[in-house]
């Protein structure tokens, strides 16, 4: 029995089409110079210019879940609207408005979006009106203040001019001219603050955006107290948490208490994922990228339950292909990290309802004493006890999980112990540092369910495109290792604040994201995102992935390369194919570039 797929039944979707506003920005459109030089969406929509998307089903919809979708409700567009301005269809400007900052978008395709990425909205070109002023905190009639808390205070990442530490404790303004010794983070969120306000629709606003490095040690009491003096410091309307080295909910929980709109969980080196019930304790102010825990866990128990249970061993290094399966689980608990071990229980049950047992399960929490000792433990456990596949929640992480991934796959390695593994990534685990840093021998047998998009060619990748269209010179790997990562979370951010409408509010945000059409994406470069009824997460679906340790990842030093099945073809709930999960994996699968690497 799979997984059941959750419906999107209930939503809202009464709001006409503003007839004049699409008539007038498609005579925009017809004398705009076009700027396509990127891969499109296929033309088979008629724009609509409304917060919801259009009731009549369409034949034949685009890659992008938005391109249906137009500016949330206000009463500032249409002729005759409070507050409205009519298009002049010679000039592409409107009369008579009093917007602080008027200017004409350079939207692309047809039917017009904003960007070239197929999951912006569609195109509002002009807008010359009244934006309502200061709105909500962080809002004025000239600015949206957004902060970015980074962290890893301390640490180094390796970039293309080398290692940057990472600052402890400093406060950043990316409206600034960036100094001569600026560090990574903000070389990366300079060109998407500079390419989201050029091309996005923000009614006259400047999305400023701020960025905070962390304090150490990363405590849930350190988290909020830089909660507290960021927020002290800032204002924001938003702000978008990290979220990789533990105690997210701590910092989270202060911003939310001061009514600061939260971005998490963009799948780059994040902790996937977060509990429906956080999102839901302050609906309309906690948004996720990722997809929250019980949607991954039903999107990877789907995955077991059609492709694993009930089947023979397929491929492993202990010999025994074509021998029942027996499950074992290794769970990633512990402190700072509540939603591993809460994808792990909620996997266990769900495969437990379709069929499955798992005969052990071996825990890397500290209640187990994690070490290298404690790890080959567990695993000479499950290899007496003829675990022939284990099921991994989370998996390990390059260099996270406080070593404990690493002494399990160590552990199998001394023993000889290579049984088949299946992760459900978190976007650490499932790129292609933590493969090439993974014992090779254990890792040739895993196969990854992976939230990661395709990413082998930059021409398609829109993280990279939309950087290198504000910052022509920004390297490939900065981009890849670095800015990747926020992209997702700064595109989300973007999209609520154009869908908004001019009076941009939280109330005006969530109407705007539930109207986002619940469409599969056909695409492997984009994913499918939207959200249902009572859901504040977006990306609903993933890929499968292999590592094959002999393979090369193109533009990388290190061996190895995470090949994506199918070229990386996407599902979400209740679609994955009943077939064994290695049954379409092939020795020359394209790889995919998601992630940092060594080079």
């Amino acid at each position: 029995m799979a997984v059941a797929e959750k419906g999107a039944a209930g939503r809202a979707k009464e709001y006409p089409p503003l007839a004049f506003a699409m008539l007038a920005m498609l005579l925009l459109l017809a004398l705009m110079p076009s700027a396509l030089n990127l891969p499109q969406t296929t033309p088979s929509e008629t724009l609509e210019y409304a917060p919801v998307p259009p009731e009549d089903d369409q034949v034949n919809p685009p890659t992008g879940n938005f391109n249906s979708l137009g500016l949330g409700s206000s009463d500032s567009f249409g002729g005759d609207e409070p507050g409205g301005a009519e298009l002049d269809p010679l000039s592409g400007e409107t009369a008579g408005g009093v917007g602080k900052s008027p200017s004409t978008k350079r939207c692309v395709g047809n039917p017009p979006r904003q960007t070239e990425d197929p999951l912006s909205p569609p195109c509002v070109a002009v807008f010359n009106g009244d934006n309502g002023g200061a709105t909500y905190q962080g809002v004025t009639p000239d600015e949206v203040r957004v902060l970015f808390y980074l962290e890893g205070c301390g640490s180094q990442g390796g970039t293309s001019e080398g290692d940057d530490s990472v600052p402890c404790g400093e406060y950043f303004d990316l409206a600034d001219p960036p100094p001569a010794d600026d560090h990574v983070w903000m070389r990366m969120l300079r060109p998407y603050q500079r390419f989201f306000n050029e091309r996005y629709q923000t009614y006259g606003r400047f999305i400023h955006f701020f960025a905070y490095y962390d304090n150490y040690p990363d405590t849930a009491e350190t988290r909020r107290a830089d909660a507290a003096a960021t927020y002290a410091k800032i204002k924001p309307f938003a702000v978008y948490n990290q979220g990789s080295f533990g105690f997210t909910e701590e910092y989270t929980d202060v911003m939310l208490s001061k009514g600061v709109l939260v971005f998490t969980g963009a799948f780059g080196r994040v902790d996937c994922c977060e509990s429906e019930r956080v999102f839901q304790r302050d609906p309309g102010l906690r948004w996720g990228a990722a997809p929250s825990t019980e949607q991954y866990a039903a999107l990877f128990s789907d995955l077991i339950c059609k492709q694993v249970v009930g089947r023979p061993v397929s491929y492993g290094g202990n010999n025994n292909t074509g021998q029942p399966r027996v499950l074992g689980m290794i769970n990633n608990d512990r402190p700072g990290h509540r939603p591993h071990g809460e994808l792990a229980r909620l996997v266990r049950r769900h495969v437990e309802a379709c069929g499955g047992q798992f005969l052990y399960e071996a825990h890397s929490s500290p209640e187990a004493a994690c070490s290298p000792d404690s790890a080959a433990t567990e695993m000479a456990e499950m290899q007496r006890r003829g675990v022939t596949t284990i099921i991994w929640p989370i998996g390990s992480n390059s260099s996270g999980d406080d070593g404990c991934g690493h002494y399990f796959q160590s552990g199998g390695v001394s023993l000889r112990y290579l049984p088949e593994v299946v992760v459900a990534g978190n976007g650490s685990s499932d790129d292609v540092l933590s493969g090439q840093l993974s014992h090779q021998e254990f890792s040739r047998n895993q196969l990854f369910m992976s939230a990661h998009t395709r990413g082998d060619d930059p021409g398609k990748t829109p993280c990279i495109y939309t950087a290198r269209e504000a910052e022509p010179d920004v390297p490939a790997r900065d981009l890849e290792n670095f800015g990747c990562a926020m992209y997702a979370g700064i595109r989300l951010m973007f999209t609520g604040i154009q869908v908004a409408g001019p009076k941009l509010t939280p109330q005006s945000m969530d109407k705007g994201y539930h109207a986002i059409p619940d469409r599969r994406s056909t695409d492997p470069f984009v994913p499918a995102c939207y959200f249902d009824v009572g859901d504040y997460t977006c990306i609903k679906d993933a890929q499968l992935e292999h590592w094959d340790a002999s393979g090369q990842t193109p533009g990388t030093a290190g061996g190895g390369c995470l090949r994506m099945v199918e070229g990386g073809q996407r599902y979400v709930v209740g679609s994955w194919p009943e077939r064994d999960i290695a049954a379409l994996v092939k020795p020359d699968d394209p790889c995919n570039r998601q992630g940092y690497s060594t080079s």
